[in-house]
């Protein structure tokens, strides 16, 4: 990747990951192109796409975080790059109270 696109990427990471810096988003490859896809601007998406290219954002998506895409947005975005049929969207999962272990008040 040229010091270019990673600069694009940077100023796309700078608008849609706002909780991180540019850097720490784009370190973490699978959380910002899962961010880029539900909450970039047309622009942010082709940058991204022309950037890091479609068979890593569908990877990314394939291994997507829960909670970060509204249903109608995991429903476009699988068809789109043709994960077919379409999986149920990611939930969070709670680890069962270990047996032995006091429950909080």
């Amino acid at each position: 990747m040229t010091p270019s696109e990673m600069d694009a990427l940077r100023h796309v990471a700078q608008r849609v990951v706002w909780f991180k810096t540019p850097a720490d988003a784009t370190a973490d490859e699978r959380g910002f192109l899962t961010h880029v896809l539900s909450r970039g601007t047309l622009s942010d998406i082709q940058t991204t796409r022309r950037v890091v290219g479609d068979e890593r954002i569908r990877q990314a998506l394939e291994a997507a975080p829960s909670g970060v895409f509204s249903p109608r947005q995991w429903l476009y975005w699988n068809r789109f790059y043709g994960i077919l049929p379409v999986p149920p969207m990611p939930e969070r999962r709670f680890q069962k109270e270990r047996a032995g272990s006091s429950a909080c008040p």
